[in-house]
């Protein structure tokens, strides 16, 4: 029995005219919401296509940011085929980490960038030097450091410095906010351990930012926090950066942290 075969939204798109109206869409800001599967890459690709062809933006003025790499190539393919009557070779179609990147190296501010297990290892071989009392006793340190990075990048995600968190836990100390509960286990660490253990991973966060610093190192959250602080804090940057582009896109936008979300607007 033959089986009808099921249309790929993403390759054989036809058009809605919900779809057409997000497509020509040209001025102010757009979200398109759909499920899994529906064409929203297809509906951002087709917009790319159509700001080129009618003469809205050239390539080069358009700004699409996805989050990985594969994404990024496939979509500067598939704008390619759907203008093969363009140039479209200069369209900015990359990663959020790619274009933070390119901007810290075209400002002079790029640094040496360690990867999740270059910065572990690197917390490893100085960890005496962290001065701990209260990780000490950990049975596994690997786990403490896994679990430590994995709480730094969740920090750079919302755009907390060391500074910031050192004041959340001075507040913490002087009872102005209550204390979270940090252990999974039924018996729950007394506050006074908690606020301690809190103080102790500040110094670590400030320490780890000031070795980097020193040795112009710095993790792929850095190139994102780097970034957000220069457009924020350079206005001379910020406006040639405006300027560059008239039109940004943003692939998968539910998955933007708030750095992300600051750096877009």
């Amino acid at each position: 029995m033959a089986v009808a075969k099921k249309p790929n939204p993403i390759r054989e798109f036809v058009p809605d005219q919900k779809q057409k109206v997000a497509i020509e869409h040209v001025h102010g800001p757009l979200l398109v919401i759909a499920g899994a599967g529906t064409g929203k890459t297809s509906v951002l690709v087709q917009r790319i296509a159509y700001l080129i062809r009618e003469g809205h933006a050239k390539a080069d003025e358009i700004l699409a940011l996805t989050y990985t790499d594969n994404a990024a190539t496939e979509m500067r393919g598939r704008v390619r085929e759907a203008l093969p009557e363009h140039d479209a070779s200069k369209l900015h179609a990359q990663t959020f980490h790619a274009y933070c990147n390119g901007l810290l190296h075209r400002t002079g501010r790029q640094f040496r960038v360690l990867d999740d297990k270059d910065l572990w290892i690197f917390l490893r071989r100085r960890i005496r030097e962290l001065n701990l009392s209260h990780y000490t006793r950990a049975a596994n340190v690997g786990q403490f450091l896994n679990d430590l990075l994995d709480f730094l990048r969740r920090c750079q995600d919302e755009l907390v410095t060391p500074e910031r968190y050192e004041e959340y836990v001075n507040r913490l100390s002087r009872g102005e906010v209550c204390v979270p509960r940090v252990s999974h286990s039924k018996e729950a660490i007394p506050e006074e351990e908690t606020v301690a253990r809190c103080q102790e991973i500040a110094g670590v966060f400030t320490t780890l930012e000031k070795w980097l610093a020193e040795q112009n190192l710095g993790t792929f959250s850095h190139m994102i926090t780097k970034a957000h602080d220069l457009l924020y804090g350079d206005s001379t940057v910020r406006e040639e950066e405006i300027s560059r582009f008239r039109y940004i896109l943003v692939d998968e936008f539910q998955d933007a942290n708030y750095a992300q979300i600051r750096i877009v607007s």
